[in-house]
């Protein structure tokens, strides 16, 4: 006997007796969704890919800057591995011999090149966890040599003599206590000025615009503040500006990089304006600091990539009688 299509669909079909025993006990799904923890996805703003090389290079171990001469041999050859034995240090007069017969005409034709030096500075304090400050000077070069137009200087000073004198001197602002005023109202501004010099008459009347001008107001620490305004403003016009750029890896390490002359110049001249380079650095020399200041002298020309090695020892000498 057939069954319908109905029944027999029915029939065919096993019974399911297991469905209550399986069932998951109360709570079960309640805790399983609590124990989910959705992770919140955090967005990196894109790195340049030279960024990213410069962070991974400064994760990178790095070699001592300061050249240590004593470890190395004295050369006993005219030809030498430069990088095996001590290198030769030159007097000031044959270094502007040797850059003069590599910017000859028939070089790099530049006979009137100027002549950098690069002296380093031992910025590590006797304290070993401390370090100096960086060096900012302007110090008067003996031989003075043209290399940038004269900075913009400001006078303070009351008498009329003074005044007359600043202005022989070419300062274009010189003023007493009208000229406080005008930097007090805004009529003057002091971003149109290097440097601002002061006679110590006015110190008083000079304080209300010490915010204004900040790190230049005139002060005697860095002789601004001065009676000799004849020599202090020839210095801050046309003297040489020095600035010590530190290792931000080595903070014992600093250098400054300034022109000394050209190459057209007397040998003789260019060397006593090194002599008073290095003498300004030298008494820099902080507080706290018993070892030699200055570790290092080199020259160069651009663009020739030669880098000549200076007699320091005599410099120091001759600074330390002066």
């Amino acid at each position: 006997m057939l069954l319908p299509a109905s029944l027999r669909t029915l029939a065919c079909r096993p019974l399911s007796t297991s469905a209550p025993l399986a069932a998951a006990r109360k709570g079960t799904r309640e805790r399983k969704k609590a124990k989910i923890v959705k992770k919140e996805e955090v967005k990196t703003e894109w790195v340049p890919q030279s960024v990213r090389r410069a962070q991974l290079l400064s994760l990178q171990p790095r070699a001592n800057r300061r050249f240590d001469r004593e470890r190395l041999p004295e050369p006993i050859d005219d030809v030498y591995v430069r990088n095996w034995f001590r290198w030769r240090e030159h007097a000031v007069e044959e270094a502007v011999a040797m850059h003069r017969q590599t910017h000859h005409p028939t070089v790099f034709n530049q006979p009137e090149a100027l002549m950098f030096v690069t002296a380093e500075l031992d910025m590590q304090l006797d304290k070993k966890t401390r370090y100096a400050d960086p060096v900012r000077r302007v110090v008067s070069l003996p031989h003075p040599f043209e290399y940038r137009p004269p900075r913009e200087v400001a006078v303070f000073c009351q008498s009329a003599e003074l005044r007359q004198l600043a202005e022989s001197r070419g300062v274009a602002v010189v003023g007493g206590t009208e000229l406080i005023k005008q930097f007090q109202s805004g009529a003057m501004a002091a971003d149109q000025f290097d440097y601002f010099v002061g006679h110590p008459e006015l110190a008083q009347e000079l304080l209300p615009i010490r915010g204004l001008l900040r790190r230049r107001f005139p002060s005697i620490k860095d002789g601004t503040l001065t009676t000799e305004l004849e020599a202090t403003i020839d210095r801050f016009r046309h003297g040489l500006e020095l600035s010590s750029e530190r290792d931000e890896r080595q903070l014992d390490f600093a250098q400054v990089v300034a022109p000394v002359g050209r190459l057209h110049m007397p040998a003789e001249h260019v060397a006593a304006n090194v002599a008073a380079l290095v003498a300004d650095l030298a008494s820099a020399r902080p507080r706290g600091h018993t070892r030699p200041f200055v570790t290092r002298l080199t020259s160069w020309c651009h663009p020739a990539p030669e880098r000549l090695d200076l007699q320091l020892r005599p410099l120091l000498e001759e600074a330390a009688q002066a």
